[in-house]
């Protein structure tokens, strides 16, 4: 059953319990800890990756093909044994300060997006903290790989961002993985276009349906179906960039998704009894930059510390890289 209880019948016509066709085998995914209260095995770094068939709407069905724009990021792309690799820009600052965060310890983190340049530093920030980090990406091979590449706790969840009952099969799973949410960073983004060369007006329709559904829709389907699961103290970071408030030629559809979600994450600040905040990380280096920007370690690192501020100190804000070094200064 789902969340509310019921069966549901899909575009397919086959009827679904939490995302699965019934009668639909689902792989058993192979695990060092004990099985939940379903019987499922838990997924850890050494999994055999459960990919429940999506069960897709309406509106997905024949509508457009989505071009991939993050395969390239899925790899890590510095070593570990760079000399500083573990500092910002070479120096004595540490990419991941201690700090309060509550995923320190025994918390659960959900990010989806997970294979693209940010999501991937921010599974990797949080895993090597301790956290049990639940991450999802709609390419299954992309995200076996980070799973057996991460040192740490982390759970893979094949899922959909722009997909709602991908979105409410990702929170069950991470719920019946590590209790409570504590953490989610709804990093899934696409930008079907240059970054300064994507005019709004010359946009197409279905590249403009797609980036919202993804990088605005997406962020509402992940905070709602999270609701019923997060802890009490738990933290909602959404990302964002200074595209979604400031004049900026080129950037179309990008830029009113981001200012989308911004507004999403106000909307749920003040609607939610848990602190909900976007976090600016600046132009990063990833697929959808082009590879130009900051170090992807510095956009986890930043989150990072976002994840370990007090809720009042949090809740409705919109924290930068400037706050961060203010703040440790």
């Amino acid at each position: 059953m789902f969340a509310d209880g019921q069966e549901r019948v899909f575009a397919d016509g086959q009827e679904r319990v939490c995302g699965t066709p019934v009668g639909r085998p689902v792989e058993t995914p192979v695990s060092t800890r004990s099985p939940d209260a379903d019987g499922l095995q838990l997924l850890t770094s050494n999994y055999k990756h459960l990919q429940p068939l999506r069960g897709r709407s309406l509106l997905d069905v024949g509508a457009f093909e989505v071009v991939p724009t993050d395969p390239a990021t899925t790899a890590w792309p510095i070593e570990h044994p760079v000399e500083n690799s573990n500092t910002v820009d070479g120096g004595s600052t540490p990419f991941y300060p201690s700090s309060p965060v509550p995923a320190h310890m025994d918390a659960t983190v959900v990010v989806t997006g997970a294979t693209g340049g940010v999501g991937s530093a921010v599974v990797r920030a949080f895993a090597d903290d301790g956290a049990l980090v639940v991450a999802s990406a709609r390419d299954s091979g992309a995200l076996d790989e980070l799973v057996a590449d991460v040192d740490g706790e982390v759970v893979g969840v094949r899922a959909d961002a722009r997909d709602e009952f991908d979105a409410e099969w990702l929170m069950e799973r991470a719920a019946r993985a590590g209790g409570p949410i504590d953490v989610v960073i709804p990093c899934a983004a696409v930008f079907h276009g240059t970054p300064g060369e994507t005019p709004l007006a010359a946009e197409s329709y279905s590249a403009f349906d797609d980036t919202l559904r993804t990088n605005a829709r997406g962020v509402f389907a992940a905070v709602r179906e999270a609701v019923p699961h997060l802890a009490p103290d738990a933290r909602v970071l959404v990302p964002t960039g200074s595209v979604a408030r400031e004049d900026g030629a080129g950037y179309g559809a990008y830029a009113v998704s981001k200012a989308t979600a911004e507004a999403l994450a106000r909307g749920f600040a003040a609607d939610l009894p848990q602190a909900v905040a976007c976090v600016d990380p600046g132009v990063i280096a990833t697929d959808l930059t082009g590879g130009r920007g900051g170090d992807p370690r510095q956009a986890a690192a930043l989150f990072r510390w976002a994840a370990g501020l007090d809720a009042g100190d949090l809740d409705g804000a919109t924290l930068t890289r400037a706050d961060w070094r203010a703040a440790r200064a």
